[in-house]
């Protein structure tokens, strides 16, 4: 019995001995991060600790040592890996280049932004993380390799490497972040993956590649967004997946205005993803472009497969709204239209019209025959007739406004009836801007 009770004593002294070791460790723990011991200087370089293994490298204790230096970032510090490079770690410092090691999975924004005598950086393929700005600024550095899965180009990442002359992004990047290669004035060539399949919208694209005034070809595989990206910037396009054997055909707009045609190129059964720009012609309304004019089933579409060269030619409308015209006293307004006789055969003339607030202007701009609540007048009457230039001006129904409504908005659209040559049936819409009446009662002044 009393040999039971000593082992018991025994083993409770045992236990409680590890209870007092463990609290010991733990306070001993929370005191190190308490009292700022998280914190490794080692070797010029100052760590953070993230936890028991691992460390990020914050900052360089004596930057004037590292100016025009080849530095080499330790795998291992006190036995922590350095896992993270920090946010401005070597922000503005004068080195020459930088070795990373493999464990490094992440660099933080503007790590090396400002880095100006920057050559080179070795980036091991265990990044998978680059912050925003990280190179911005870098302005000594012509080139680099970026690792294998990083899946997104951030924000501003190499603005203004103003040395930096090509870049090729790696397969599985699927977002370029805005300014990403803004102010890269030496950018010549860039290589864009499958993964990428847009920077949208439109506008976006031209900012990310802001001034890149020497940026001349991109390369990339066929149907893919490097394509497109190609005719947005007006660049060459290279395309990795072609043989020497592959024909490239030529597809031309010619906007039948004096400015000069455009050509988009296209291989053999590659889809072409083009939308062309739009077009003006003074005292005429845009139709559409078509291979053949007189047969608008000939319309180019986009997103289409060619064999063979094409040219698309604009179609032109003579016809243009005259905006609103008021009545003499004030009281009412209506839509004229100067539209001349020299094309297609007109069928049918006439005005469209409605308040602004009667439609989604979120999803309908443009005013047609099809909108809903519109009021259409047919022009049977017409206003004046030039023989000599063979042109007539029709006007809109006459639209009474009471005073108490002036402040309404207004939409309208002048519309043609046509048929081609070839027997089709088109309509063409003449739009005037939106406005209040009692602006344009006011215009008439």
């Amino acid at each position: 019995m009393m040999s039971l009770e000593k082992t018991n004593n025994k083993i409770f002294r045992i236990i409680s001995l590890l209870i007092i070791v463990s609290s010991l460790f733990i306070i001993s723990s929370m005191k190190i991060f308490a009292d700022g011991s998280n914190i490794i200087k080692d070797d010029n370089f100052e760590y953070t600790v993230l936890d028991e293994n691992s460390v990020a490298l914050t900052s360089a204790l004596d930057e004037d040592s590292l100016v025009n230096k080849d530095i080499i970032i330790p795998s291992e510090v006190q036995g922590k890996k350095v896992v993270q490079i920090g946010q401005s770690a070597f922000y503005a410092c004068d080195l020459k280049s930088v070795t990373i090691p493999d464990t490094v999975t992440e660099i933080k924004d503007k790590a090396f932004s400002r880095c100006t005598f920057l050559q080179y950086i070795k980036l091991p393929n265990s990044i998978k993380t680059l912050g925003k700005s990280t190179f911005s600024a870098c302005t000594s550095l012509k080139e680099i390799d970026l690792p294998d899965f990083i899946t997104s180009i951030p924000e501003s990442l190499f603005s203004s490497c103003s040395s930096l002359e090509s870049i090729e992004i790696p397969e599985g990047v699927t977002s370029i972040g805005n300014l990403a290669f803004a102010n890269c004035y030496n950018l010549k060539e860039i290589t864009i993956p499958k993964t990428i399949t847009e920077i949208a919208p439109p506008v976006y694209t031209k900012l990310v590649f802001n001034r890149c005034t020497s940026l001349n070809t991109i390369k990339g595989y066929k149907g893919t967004y490097a394509r497109t990206l190609s005719r947005e910037l007006g660049c060459k396009f290279i395309a990795l997946d072609a043989s020497e054997d592959d024909k490239e055909f030529e597809i031309k707009f010619d906007a039948d205005n004096g400015s000069d045609i455009v050509t988009q190129p296209v291989y053999k059964d590659e889809i072409l993803n083009y939308t062309p720009e739009n077009i003006t012609k003074k005292g005429y309304t845009f139709v559409g472009w078509y291979e053949d004019t007189d047969n608008i089933t000939t319309e180019y579409k986009n997103n289409q497969t060619y064999t063979k060269d094409i040219t698309y030619k604009a179609k032109w409308a003579h016809v243009e709204g005259l905006g609103a015209q008021v009545k003499v006293d004030k009281t009412g307004i209506r839509f004229g239209t100067k539209l001349y006789n020299d094309g297609d055969e007109i069928l049918e003339k006439g005005t469209v019209m409605i308040p602004t607030k009667l439609i989604d202007t979120m999803t309908q701009w443009n005013i047609t025959l099809d909108t809903e609540n519109a009021a259409k007048s047919i022009g049977k009457v017409n206003y004046e007739v030039n023989k000599d230039e063979n042109y007539v001006v029709y006007l809109g129904t006459l639209i009474n406004i009471p005073e108490s409504q002036r402040d309404t908005y207004i939409r309208a659209s002048s519309y043609v009836r046509y048929k081609d040559k070839s027997g089709n049936e088109y309509i063409v819409y003449a739009f005037n801007k939106e406005a209040s009446i009692n602006s344009l009662l006011e215009s008439s002044n």
